[in-house]
């Protein structure tokens, strides 16, 4: 895993899209779009966070942010 940096990132953040089913959840290996240097929004559910930042990672991205899309109950 990556550590942030004590001086922060920075970045364009973008909405990601894995391109199967529920393409904002990352749950899917990313071979439609290079993310490299971007900070990528995630939704939350479907798989586990770890399949989720490895995905992305795999892509390119700088960072993620998971979104919390769940509602409560």
């Amino acid at each position: 895993y990556n550590i942030i940096p004590a001086n922060g990132l920075s970045g364009n953040v973008v909405l990601v899209n894995d391109g199967i089913d529920t393409v904002t959840d990352a749950c899917e290996p990313i071979t439609n779009i290079d993310y490299t240097g971007k900070i990528v929004l995630i939704d939350r559910g479907n798989c586990d966070s770890v399949t989720k930042l490895f995905n992305v990672q795999n892509a390119g991205a700088e960072g993620a942010i998971i979104a919390d899309t769940i509602p409560f109950n």
